[in-house]
This record gives C-alpha cells, structure tokens and sequence, in this order.
C-alpha cells in the first residue's frame, strides 16, 4: 500500500496533484489531500477563511467528490488534535446510481 501527503503544517494540494494521484492510485492507496477545516476554507462568503482565491480549493474539494461518486475512492477524515486530516483511499468498487 503506497501513500503520498502534503507535508506536516501544509494545508492542501492542488488540483494538478489530485489529477496524478488519482491517474495512478493502486487499490489501498492514501492521500492526504487537505489538512485543517475544509468547509470553513471555502466559506468565502462568511469571511471565515483567510484563502484569499478559494478556486483551486473548490476544484479540489469537487474532483475528490467525483472521484467518489465514480467509485475511484472512499473518502475518510481522520481527527487530529486541533485539525482534520482528509484522505483519498483508492478503492476498485464502482457506485451504481
């Protein structure tokens, strides 16, 4: 089982990344695609976010959605102390519907 994660203290990859990763995952694989609050990064309208283009954070949070409504990953979060860890974990079970 591979795994690939954004350095310690980072915040997120970008959606280039996610791309790679997902073109070559192996069942079993990990990635850590986010770090911290993943709804209060994109709540550009309660200004609860100091990302100043919340763009690239979207098209991340929507291509790993994708990736799991076509079955590609199942998505986990994993509480930290003061944070949430997101992961991709590729899968080869396909969703019907």
């Amino acid at each position: 089982m591979g795994a690939a994660s954004i350095p310690k203290g980072g915040v997120g990859i970008g959606p280039d990344e996610m791309r790679a990763w997902l073109s070559c995952a192996q069942p079993g694989d990990i990635l850590e695609y986010w770090r911290g609050h993943l709804a209060q990064a994109l709540d550009v309208e309660e200004r609860r976010t100091s990302i100043r283009d919340p763009r690239p954070v979207r098209a991340l949070a929507d291509m790993s959605h994708a990736a799991y409504r076509r079955g590609r990953v199942e998505l986990v979060q994993r509480r930290e102390v003061k944070e949430i860890a997101y992961l991709a974990i590729a899968t080869t079970k396909r969703r019907f519907g």
